[in-house]
């Protein structure tokens, strides 16, 4: 049977220190003042080839050379009797792999209330490759100074008056106390007096279950700060019978600044304008947020592992997703204007910001698409811009609009080297039906000729209205001049026909003056200015007829087409 002395320190080898001790990725023992192990880590078991079940309440002297484990022994002794900690090069056996290996070890005694030394801790980096590059020796060597406070979390043990028997260097950076202040506090010296409550029941859980936590609470600091912590404990059992606490303490501050930012940007993701949807690496929808669901129609139990050209519209070529897909992959981002349809079908505009979020090893995790409804803005704009370049009673191009593509039609002759034609086109005795039937009659009856007038022009020519009733066409690419007059007879021709408006009929007749691009003129403004004087000339002519403004050779079938 086991003694009363090694059942205490089975119990002290409970599974949750075991799981404390095994957290910490170097080779962790711990002996007691006889040098007999009483605990060690998965790492140490490892780093010796040994399971803790053969060497427990021993001093491993079966397993290791003699010369070793005189200097292992030397070294224990030396930690009890001087009571400080020492850290030295050593030469160690590992039975599995049955080789030397070299690791540099730190040993430590923690003592009892009385401050007698009570076990003697140690930590083993094994450092027989680093050994081999000085360049990874110093990393080893500073990875031993982070590692021999055991772990980069706070580690404290206490007894149950809370009383403070070790800590790390950690847990001292967190409460922000010196080592001999923080050594004369208690746990509750820490404890915010609000958290009685939550206090009292974790020490039930702890006397119930042996353990508490996780558990987050409040520190209070040096400076009267607090810092948020979250705890994991343990209660054990020592050898001499008394109880105490293990507690592994976590500075939760960057948690939870970064929890708050999560939170905001959950907020800012639910609450926001603008539609947002995400996709992962195979652009298969992900998540999307309310805005989303509200601009275009679709839930995102509907849409969710589908691809986005489930909302195309068809508008946009190959050429403009290969432009989009190019932008994104290279740039790693792409905005613009893109018209999808809403789930009812309706064509919805949308102004689209797209963002790649790539994983720590540089392939695309995510795609985010950030997007605002432009549809009514879109039609404003439309709206406007027709105002300002269409004439709203014909729907033809305005002044503006109609200088705007001559000039246009002016380049590219000069590129093609192709004439072009100007028509202006004058209604004659116009005033006659203002003045004697109403301007309402007179609206009519320039809505109906403007449709007239269209019948003949190509859909490469441009019909537009000056204002009042002056209209012009540039037809580009004529080839001869018989195409211009052919059409300038039947405008005329077309515009002699009566007009219906309402109960009353009226008539008109037309005179077109006609110039040549560059025969007639090299620049827009006196192509204008010949057009303007061909048509007055047709007037004086007697109207109802056309006229060039070069008198040859074009004079005498100008003066044939209005007889």
């Amino acid at each position: 049977m086991l003694s009363q002395t090694l059942f205490s320190e089975r119990r002290f080898l409970s599974q949750k220190i075991r799981d404390v001790v095994n957290a910490i990725p170097a080779a962790f023992f711990v002996k007691d003042r006889h040098s007999k192990i009483i605990l060690m880590n998965q790492a140490c078991e490892e780093q010796w080839g040994l399971a803790f079940d053969d060497v427990y309440g021993t001093d491993a002297s079966q397993f290791f050379p003699p010369e070793q484990m005189q200097w292992f022994l030397e070294k224990d002794r030396e930690v009890f009797a001087g009571g400080q900690q020492i850290d030295f090069e050593e030469n160690f056996w590992n039975e599995k792999r049955k080789e030397n290996r070299i690791g540099h070890t730190v040993k430590k005694p923690i003592y009892d209330s009385d401050g007698k030394p009570l076990y003697l801790v140690g930590i083993t980096i094994d450092i027989t490759e680093c050994k081999q590059a000085s360049e990874r020796l110093r990393a080893s060597d500073e990875k031993l100074r982070s590692l021999f406070e055991l772990a980069p979390v706070g580690i404290a043990l206490n007894d149950m008056q809370g009383r403070f028997i070790e800590f790390n260097d950690a847990f001292q950076r967190i409460c922000d106390y010196p080592r001999d202040e923080l050594r004369a506090l208690d746990y509750w010296a820490l404890t915010p007096r609000e958290y009685g409550e939550h206090e009292a029941l974790q020490l039930k859980s702890l006397a119930e279950t042996g353990c508490y936590g996780p558990y987050e609470k409040e520190y209070i600091r040096r400076d009267g700060s607090r810092v948020p912590v979250r705890l994991n404990g343990v209660q054990v059992q020592g050898t001499d019978g008394q109880p105490c606490i293990w507690s592994i303490v976590e500075n939760i501050t960057e948690h939870r600044r970064i929890e708050e930012s999560m939170k905001l940007a959950s907020l800012i993701y639910q609450s926001s304008s603008e539609g947002i949807m995400v996709t992962d690496e195979l652009n298969r929808i992900v998540d999307v947020n309310p805005a989303f669901t509200r601009i275009t129609g679709y839930e995102l139990a509907e849409i969710k592992g589908r691809n986005p050209r489930l909302m195309q519209s068809g508008m946009h070529s190959t050429e403009f997703y290969q432009q989009f897909w190019n932008a994104i992959h290279g740039r790693g981002s792409w905005q613009g204007e893109i018209w999808d349809r809403r789930k009812d079908g309706q064509l919805m505009a949308k102004w689209v910001n797209v963002s790649v979020i790539r994983s720590e090893d540089g392939k695309i995790y995510r795609y985010v698409a950030q997007f605002s409804d432009i549809t009514e803005k879109k039609r404003m704009d439309e709206l406007i811009w027709r105002q300002a370049n269409f004439d709203q009673l014909t729907d033809l191009p305005n002044r503006r609009l109609f200088r705007d593509r001559l000039e246009q039609e002016i380049k590219k002759a000069n590129r093609t080297g192709m004439p072009l034609a100007l028509l202006f086109i004058d209604l004659d005795h116009f005033k006659e039906i203002n003045d004697t039937l109403g301007h309402d009659k007179g609206d009519i009856l320039l809505t109906e000729a403007s449709q007239r007038i269209r019948r003949w022009v190509r859909e490469t020519d441009t019909l537009a209205r000056l204002g009042g009733d002056e209209f012009t066409v540039v037809i580009p690419d004529f080839g001869n001049t018989a195409t211009i007059e052919r059409i300038a007879q039947h405008i005329i021709q077309e515009l002699n026909a009566p007009f219906s408006l309402g109960s009353e009929q009226g008539r008109i007749s037309a005179s077109i003056g006609i110039t040549i691009y560059p025969a007639d003129a090299d620049t827009l403004e006196d192509l204008l200015k010949q057009a303007d004087r061909a048509m007055y000339l047709a007037k004086m002519r007697g109207r109802n007829c056309y006229a060039y403004y070069s008198e040859t050779p074009h004079a005498a079938s100008g003066a044939a087409a209005g007889e």
